[in-house]
């Protein structure tokens, strides 16, 4: 990992002047000007350290009260609950939510379920598959039996076949706009809530399979633009699928694994060694989630889809070295210390929380996916820039919540349903 100690290179611009390419300019400036400083550090490992003490402050003074600036985000209030919380996870900080403010998180989010299933960004609002996804993740990030109680999973289901398509996808809302978020959003959710089945789940994977481009990422419908956050959304709802109905995987929607892993691979930044959403746009610090933790399940994908060869006899069997107890071994598909030096030299924020990228300041949106990232990129080769303060809690790439939170939520509502069936 030595280059990461030097100054990265320029990214090219084919000799093409535009306005995209002056911003890349500004943005290695920006850039350059942080790594340089950082560079010039006698102890370099000391000074990648994360602002933990001043990011939990800025996360802890959020959950009081945040600026005007967030107000167009009125419909994104469960997302904010989210951010906050999750992020706080992330920094093994929840013991700084006291009760009454947990109390008060749980009863604002309850105020924002919609009567007919589902949840609102806010209260006496419509119910959106996304505020929904917010709302849960926000109540399992919390991870008390007073949070999980609030989610109506009757009512959810109910919402969730309203919003299915025959073709397989999912609209956001009723009357609202068909894309790929929906239908990870809501099988996300139905998948830690224990009310998936294969209703939910008829024709999905190939409605996914028809959003894959030709570049090998997943646009929002088919026939659109490849874009990170979609290909976050489309691998994690196909992974959501056939983890629960492995049947449900054919020939005719299996994904090209080879085609998504170059693509993804191609949005790392070579300058500033995080990841750009789409091609040819800049680099985005919440991209190092919404990028990078698609790789660990391309490498989840592989281990469900172990390759195949052919026998003696013409027919299709599983390699020698796909057993049931082989452990599964990938080449890394991306520079994690890369994308590590900029989340920690480029986008932390002096006054606690990681911002987009520099000169910006910081916001809730990106301190939760850059530090997502951040917690991907520690564990996707397990190595730690920095000292080792620096190491974050887990999260699982697929649901976006702290490993430990989702498995407690998992068995809690597993255990319901089991002692349900047992009376």
């Amino acid at each position: 990992d030595q280059d990461v100690t030097e100054m990265p290179l320029h990214e090219s611009n084919f000799d093409v002047e535009n306005k995209t390419s002056c911003d890349q300019l500004d943005t290695e400036k920006a850039c350059r000007a942080k790594i340089r400083l950082w560079m010039l550090r006698n102890d370099l490992d000391a000074s990648s350290l994360l602002k933990r003490r001043k990011t939990i402050s800025y996360l802890c003074d959020g959950l009081k009260s945040i600026s005007s600036g967030y107000s167009s985000l009125d419909c994104s209030r469960t997302w904010i609950c989210y951010w906050i919380i999750n992020s706080l996870n992330l920094l093994a900080a929840d013991m700084y939510v006291g009760n009454d403010t947990q109390r008060a998180l749980i009863e604002f989010i309850a105020s924002c379920q919609h009567g007919n299933g589902g949840f609102g960004g806010g209260p006496y609002q419509y119910a959106h598959m996304a505020a929904t996804f917010g709302a849960v993740m926000a109540l399992i990030s919390i991870g008390t039996p007073e949070a999980y109680k609030v989610i109506d999973r009757q009512t959810f289901y109910q919402f969730l076949l309203r919003q299915k398509k025959t073709d397989g996808s999912f609209s956001v809302q009723t009357g609202g706009e068909i894309d790929i978020r929906a239908a990870y959003c809501g099988l996300a959710c139905a998948s830690v809530l224990n009310i998936i089945d294969e209703r939910l789940c008829k024709n999905t994977l190939e409605w996914l399979r028809a959003c894959q481009t030709y570049q090998g990422g997943f646009a929002q419908e088919p026939d659109d633009e490849a874009h990170g956050g979609y290909a976050y959304c489309g691998m994690a709802a196909y992974l959501i699928i056939q983890s629960h109905f492995p049947h449900l995987v054919q020939d005719n929607n299996r994904i090209e694994i080879e085609k998504l892993s170059r693509w993804q691979a191609f949005k790392q930044m070579q300058f500033a060694g995080g990841f750009q959403g789409r091609t040819h746009k800049l680099v985005d610090a919440c991209y190092s989630f919404w990028v990078g933790a698609v790789f660990p399940m391309i490498d989840r994908w592989k281990q469900l889809n172990p390759a195949k060869t052919k026998s003696d006899n013409d027919k299709d069997v599983e390699a020698e070295n796909a057993t049931a107890t082989q452990k599964f071994e990938f080449a890394p598909l991306f520079h994690s210390m890369q994308l590590q030096k900029y989340i920690l030299i480029c986008c932390q924020y002096v006054q606690g929380g990681i911002c987009d990228k520099p000169p910006k300041s910081s916001d809730f949106y990106h301190t939760c996916y850059g530090l997502s990232g951040l917690s991907v990129a520690q564990s996707y080769e397990n190595k730690v820039m920095g000292p080792a303060t620096n190491k974050l809690e887990a999260i699982d790439p697929v649901y976006g919540v702290v490993e430990d939170k989702l498995v407690r939520a998992w068995n809690y509502f597993r255990n319901i349903d089991k002692n349900d069936s047992n009376e």
